[in-house]
């Protein structure tokens, strides 16, 4: 099975955008959707929103950003999936990003994971796969082999407390890569109310960037990066 698995919290504005940018996805069948919420005073605004996902899970209390993610990925796989791409609820995905996910899933015994992100201001076309041995959590997947082997170690480091930068730290140790599309398939909208971030953030490190607006077919090509990401 495969799984698209998300946290959501108290922005409900962000994650219609979100799910409405998933269900442009053609390939969207092809996945079930999980979604663990932290409760908060939005909470009755979010439910509005999840009114199609195939499984919804509510926190009795705040697990927190970090612990959120983990316990959403293994519910997903405690539930049969071997694949999963996870989204924060400020993640906005291209249509193709699907299609790419699925493409990456016969690469997975090669890689660590996808990342949907990418920095790269130049024109890129959109065949372009670049290895990286870097993390970005602004979309990911990656296969339950690789997350039970490597990938699962970022929740045990507890000098991180953010689980995208421990899991850098883990890729990083064991020389594992990933890859990244060079024309990137997801883009942040949480400029006002995102997961550790303030507007000045937002204007500074995540706008500018080269984003996927129309379908691409493929076929892909994995190639080194030209610049540093």
């Amino acid at each position: 099975m495969n799984a698209i698995c998300m946290t959501a919290y108290n922005r409900p504005e962000y994650l219609r955008q979100t799910l409405a940018a998933l269900k442009a996805c053609p390939e969207l069948p092809q996945f079930e959707v999980f979604v663990s919420v932290d409760p908060s005073d939005k909470s009755y605004l979010i439910y509005k929103e999840l009114c199609h996902p195939d499984h919804v899970h509510t926190n009795t209390t705040r697990r927190g950003s970090s612990d959120n993610v983990r316990w959403v990925i293994e519910w997903a796989w405690c539930r049969g999936a071997d694949f999963m791409l996870y989204l924060d609820d400020d993640c906005v995905v291209s249509p193709d990003a699907l299609r790419l996910a699925l493409w990456f899933k016969d690469k997975a015994q090669d890689f660590a994971c996808l990342e949907l992100f990418s920095r790269n201001r130049e024109p890129a076309g959109p065949d372009a796969i670049e290895q990286h041995p870097t993390f970005n959590a602004l979309g990911w997947a990656c296969s339950v082999k690789d997350y039970d082997g490597l990938l699962h170690r970022a929740w045990h480091d507890k000098e991180q407390p953010l689980y995208d930068l421990a899991m850098h730290k883990v890729m990083t140790d064991a020389g594992a890569l990933a890859l990244r599309p060079r024309l990137s398939r997801s883009k942040h909208i949480g400029r006002l109310n995102g997961t550790n971030n303030t507007p000045e953030y937002f204007d500074q490190h995540w706008t500018g960037y080269n984003f996927s607006e129309q379908p691409y077919d493929g076929p892909y090509k994995i190639c080194y990066p030209n610049h540093e990401q």
